[in-house]
């Protein structure tokens, strides 16, 4: 929300392996649906806006939703069965915006420690830095904690 008015909404729906098989994402510019195909070696899905229905076909990645600390959550907690403490691998991204324009990026991810995990884009160096509580939410400035359900 901002200034009391939804700017964006998120569905995921994930696999028991916390693997992302459906993802919307609606905002000012429309709607975005993505699903993996057979294998999940590639994502299918569409964006709908005022100008019309544009179809999507993109390479397998984590997907990185700008801004929001639920994507964030879903993407590292599957990596954390992959990456060790200490450890660095590069993934393939795909960078949602609200523009609601993928991106495919590479970006290095580096698990500090157990919690704490280091993003750096390959391209241009940017730099995010992102810590994911015992309780698997991602901590907000300021050691805030949003749960979805209580």
């Amino acid at each position: 929300m901002r200034d009391g008015t939804v700017s964006r909404s998120l569905l995921f729906e994930t696999d028991p392996n916390g693997r992302v098989i459906r993802l919307e994402v609606s905002s000012a510019a429309g709607l975005l649906t993505l699903h993996p195909e057979g294998a999940g070696s590639v994502l299918h899905g569409n964006v709908v806006t005022t100008a019309g229905i544009r179809h999507l076909t993109l390479g397998e990645g984590l997907l990185f939703v700008l801004g929001s600390p639920t994507a964030a959550a879903i993407g590292l907690g599957g990596l954390a069965r992959q990456i060790a403490v200490g450890a660095t691998e590069r993934v393939s991204l795909i960078r949602i915006d609200d523009r609601l324009e993928p991106g495919e990026e590479s970006w290095d991810v580096t698990r500090v420690d157990e919690w704490t995990w280091r993003l750096s884009k390959v391209s241009d160096g940017e730099t995010r830095t992102v810590r994911v509580g015992a309780d698997g939410l991602v901590e907000l400035p300021g050691g805030v904690s949003w749960p979805l359900e209580l």
